[in-house]
């Protein structure tokens, strides 16, 4: 969505411009584009297909130039009352139009990977040299601004899983933990069906010796 003068348009879900309230504007079917800018009388858009196409409708724009760096992709687009300005990969800038700011330079020698912030607030360790571009962010006090480096996910012990060596079998893990499950059960069972079976040896041995020891001393008081 962008809006310019007094005029609204964004794009479809083909990438194609769709403008409100601009019935002199006249754009050809087809168009297939991933930004677009809008002046006062005017619209401009990088090809979705080569981001190294710009095109402009409307008004009397002239073509953007061309950048001085080769053939980089454009990043940023942006419109004025009557004049334009883009952004490519490499960091150049081209500005065309009424008030062009003799473009076709570069100003972004170097970037960052996100945003600056209070170095202290950093959790894990700051991007190298993004202390020296991101400085105190142009206060007055001594913040030291930096950006912060993604921390590292130490590895979870309990995810760790030893295994036979052999390769696993796509899909049957919940069969392989199913099997698991009920071996260990089996297992178990087996264990207490051993325990109960000598359990009662156990006891039958017992019973024998107590009623040979009955009858032993029984005979004696006979044989007396």
């Amino acid at each position: 969505m962008s809006a310019g003068g007094g005029h609204v348009c964004g794009l479809s879900d083909d990438h194609e411009p769709n403008c409100w309230e601009w019935p002199g504007l006249a754009l050809p079917k087809g168009l297939d584009f991933s930004i677009i800018a809008l002046g006062q009388n005017f619209l401009c858009g990088v090809d979705k297909t080569n981001g190294t196409a710009m095109r402009c409708y409307g008004g009397t724009m002239p073509p953007p130039p061309a950048f001085a760096y080769g053939d980089a992709a454009y990043k940023a687009v942006a419109a004025g009352r009557r004049h334009a300005c883009a952004v490519d990969a490499m960091g150049g800038l081209v500005c065309w139009g009424d008030g062009n700011p003799d473009g076709n330079h570069l100003v972004f020698n170097s970037t960052l990977p996100g945003a600056c912030t209070n170095k202290t607030s950093c959790q894990c360790d700051v991007v190298s040299g993004s202390g020296a571009l991101c400085g105190t962010g142009g206060g007055v006090s001594d913040v030291e601004l930096a950006v912060c480096q993604p921390c590292t996910i130490p590895l979870n012990a309990s995810r760790i899983v030893v295994a036979n060596g052999r390769t696993p079998t796509p899909g049957n893990n919940g069969k392989n933990k199913n099997a698991l499950v009920v071996g260990l059960s089996a297992a178990g069972a087996g264990v207490a069906v051993l325990a109960a079976v000598g359990l009662t040896f156990y006891l039958v041995g017992l019973y024998m010796l107590f009623s040979f020891l009955v009858c032993y001393i029984f005979s004696k008081r006979l044989a007396i």
